[in-house]
């Protein structure tokens, strides 16, 4: 019986159980990334501006840039975002790519510098910063549909088996939890055997299909936007050496609805089963302290050459979360339809993302400059904190667990950027180009894109347009599982579902200052 060759080792069990308070390594990813953005001139010239300074964009990168500042400046700047994704499902020749995008707008930064020449001293400025950069929009949405080997079902019945025997009996019903196995339970996608017996064992209508493809789609619609407030000072000695020094707060929201179902792809091959779905809805608030560090030296006056630190940020999140579904399936020659929703879910935690280097080089001359920033980090150091506010001895194993996986999954990564801007007596003309290497372990792809912009310098005012594309491939996983072997006949039954996804990134950045 299937009951009783059933394997599932504790491990797995707590992986994904622990997916259902929303906690993966991709997210750890999503605040790793992170990048000050908040100005149209940073955009034009692909953000390479880490050893130019004089924006207040720029002082997000490398906080000597505020020593630069000759006057006091106020700058504010708004960002379009458009996300195209290129989705397709792997796994069978029928299935065709599927494109979705997204366009969205927001404030993306205000900032305020304050000048003070000192005198009678070698100290030429000691300048003060205040305001928010943006770091970057979340706005995307994806849809995928195709056929594929496995079922979100087996994800469930993985979920209600108990690990601690080994001849697959399950939790009690009201032991399953209230976000997936127990909506899996009450709407009838996982049943029991046989209810007049103990200890309970569990079952579905596709447990003893073999082979089961099913017809999935899904709509994943997510929003948010990544803000730091900034609190800083620099300085410039004797025009040779910048110096400065930030105190960040990162705060912004996540958001999520997935909508996923999967169809019976035939008449009546995985019948009774016909059709489930799912919505999942996910808002995500953070806010958290950084410590950023940093110099420029002119050892020549037309050559810059900077190098800053970033601390680990230590980020304090809420997550708010609730699922429903929804099963039907035939019965008596009749189909029927139960739904089910759990109550609404709150999780607080802690995440740590990695210290970043930034180093950088400039030429700079009356028509310009050229610049070259290289970035620096280890997504692999990023690390959860699921037990601040939690004495779950599952909430501890999983932290271990999810940690071990982020530790495997990323590795270090490098960005080169390469900008220039041309200035044309008070118009300014500026690209740049990006490259960077995958930050995943098993991935030696690159990623690249481009931008371009243009400015007006006048004596008290100026206003600068940017654009900037950037384009990446990943693998999606819409639901996760232990890749089980059920009836032990050495062929996993628990496949999880991969997805192939092209994205492609735009982002129109437009930037309104004076200088006082």
């Amino acid at each position: 019986m299937l009951k009783s060759n059933f394997k599932i080792s504790l491990f797995i069990f707590l992986f994904v159980l622990g997916n259902l308070k929303a906690q993966l390594s991709s997210d750890a990813l999503r605040y790793t990334q992170l990048r000050s953005m908040g100005s149209a001139r940073m955009t034009g010239v692909n953000g390479a501006m880490g050893s130019i300074g004089g924006d207040f964009a720029a002082i997000g990168i490398n906080p000597a840039g505020i020593g630069v500042f000759r006057k006091s400046d106020f700058s504010f700047s708004f960002l379009g975002t458009s996300a195209n994704i290129e989705s397709i499902v792997t796994g069978d020749t029928r299935n065709v790519s599927q494109d979705q995008n997204k366009i969205g707008a927001a404030f993306s930064g205000i900032g305020l510098i304050i000048c003070t020449k000192p005198i009678g001293s070698n100290w030429k400025q000691v300048n003060i910063a205040i305001g928010l950069n943006g770091m970057g929009s979340f706005t995307q949405d994806s849809y995928f549909s195709g056929i594929s080997k496995g079922s979100i079902i087996h994800r469930y019945y993985e979920l209600a088996i108990d690990p601690a025997y080994s001849d697959g009996r399950g939790f009690l019903p009201d032991d399953l939890d209230d976000f997936e196995a127990g909506l899996a339970y009450e709407t009838g996608a996982l049943y029991e055997l046989d209810e007049t017996i103990t200890p309970t064992y569990y079952t579905t209508d596709l447990l003893e299909k073999q082979n089961v493809q099913t017809l999935k789609s899904e709509t994943f619609r997510q929003s948010g936007f990544a803000r730091n407030l900034v609190f800083g000072v620099g300085a410039n000695y004797d025009e040779f050496l910048q110096v400065g020094a930030n105190l960040e707060v990162p705060v912004g929201e996540y958001s999520h609805i997935k909508r996923y179902q999967e169809l019976n792809p035939g008449a009546s091959n995985l019948q009774p089963f016909d059709q489930i779905k799912t919505e999942e809805n996910l808002n995500t608030s953070y806010g958290g302290v950084q410590f950023k560090t940093g110099f420029i030296l002119k050892p020549i006056h037309s050559i810059r050459l900077g190098l800053s630190w970033s601390s680990p940020s230590y980020l304090w999140m809420e997550d708010e979360y609730s699922t429903t579904m929804e099963y039907r399936y035939l019965e008596n020659n009749q189909f029927k339809t139960n739904s089910s929703s759990s109550p609404d879910g709150y999780f607080n935690y802690r995440l740590i993302t990695p210290m970043r280097w930034v180093a950088s080089a400039s030429l700079v001359g009356k028509l310009g400059f050229i610049s070259f920033d290289v970035d620096i980090y280890d997504p692999s150091k990023s690390r959860f904190d699921l037990t601040s506010e939690s004495d779950n001895p599952a909430d501890r194993r999983y932290q271990e667990i999810l940690n071990e996986d982020i530790a495997k999954q990323y590795k270090t990564t490098i960005e080169y950027r390469l900008g220039a801007e041309l200035a044309l007596e008070k118009l300014r003309l500026r690209g740049g180009y990006q490259i960077s290497s995958s930050p995943f372990a098993n991935s030696n792809e690159y990623q690249n894109g481009f931008s371009f912009g243009a400015g007006l310098r006048l004596k008290r005012f100026f206003m600068d347009l940017g654009f900037q594309q950037m384009n990446s491939k990943n693998g999606y996983l819409p639901f996760q599982t232990g890749q089980s072997d059920f009836n032990s006949d050495g062929t996993i039954d628990a496949v999880t579902t991969l997805v192939n996804q092209n994205k492609l990134f735009s982002n129109l950045q437009f930037t309104i200052g004076f200088k006082f």
